[in-house]
């Protein structure tokens, strides 16, 4: 379900991405955001009744949703390998990670970005 989640909440990021970089004008752009929205919500009960009716989600669902809920979900499965992947590099060692962690946070945005989709 997790894994289902993420990707639908992936594909709509996806979306509203490519509408972004669009030419379309503002108006344009806000109804087909408001589109894309209602498309998300409605896959979304597709997926739950696949799910046998599944409740987990509602609540998020139940929310009036925009980018700002895309944003947390996005950075973490796009970030959450690099962060895996630098624990196992510190041999799981917890105080190393966490060394290594505020080493990156010392870094700009983007080569932090970078340096965790790397590893």
């Amino acid at each position: 379900r997790k894994t289902a989640f993420i990707a639908l909440m992936m594909e709509t990021r996806g979306r509203l991405s490519a509408l972004y970089a669009s030419g379309a004008s503002d108006v344009d752009k806000r109804r087909e955001k408001a589109t894309t929205f209602a498309a998300l919500k409605s896959q979304f009960q597709t997926l739950k009744a696949a799910w046998g009716g599944y409740t987990g989600y509602d609540r998020f669902f139940a929310q009036e949703l925009s980018n700002a809920h895309l944003v947390p979900i996005a950075t973490y499965s796009e970030l959450v390998a690099g962060f895996r992947s630098l624990l196992a590099d510190n041999d799981g060692d917890f105080n190393r990670f966490y060394i290594a962690v505020r080493e990156i946070g010392k870094l700009p945005v983007a080569q932090r970005r970078a340096k965790l989709k790397a590893d």
